[in-house]
């Protein structure tokens, strides 16, 4: 009976895997430190995590089902290096998002507050004059 262990993996592949793995801590070690783009990133590495485990256990079930190979290692290892890619892509994405929605609202308080200081010296209707 197959298991999802990594079974057949070259030295390479698993150096490969580790690796990766290595570059995943890192990057959850350097958060930013605002809490709200913190939760965020938290949110994104854990959900990406979970893609990245998926994929290791799908990969696993191949190589269980199929055998080792080079085809498949090098299948393995361009599917690996596809989704890394994808996921700095994604978090620099949700980086520039979050700051530029920041941006956004700063811009927005300050025209309201703007235009709210331009109504204060705005003469009232019926102000200063009886009939």
């Amino acid at each position: 009976m197959a298991t999802n262990t990594p079974q057949g993996l070259t030295d390479g592949d698993r150096r490969f895997r580790e690796e990766l793995e290595e570059r995943e801590k890192l990057l959850l070690r350097d958060r930013s430190t605002d809490p709200k783009l913190e939760d965020l990133e938290k949110n994104l590495a854990d959900r990406q995590a979970r893609e990245s485990h998926d994929l290791a256990l799908k990969q696993t079930a191949e190589l269980n089902r199929l055998g080792p190979s080079q085809e498949l290692t090098d299948r393995h290892r361009q599917e690996w290096e596809g989704q890394t890619k994808d996921f700095a892509k994604e978090r620099e994405r949700y980086i520039v998002e979050f700051y530029d929605a920041q941006r956004m609202v700063e811009e927005m308080r300050e025209r309201d507050k703007q235009e709210s200081l331009e109504r204060s010296h705005e003469p009232e209707e019926g102000f200063g004059f009886s009939h």
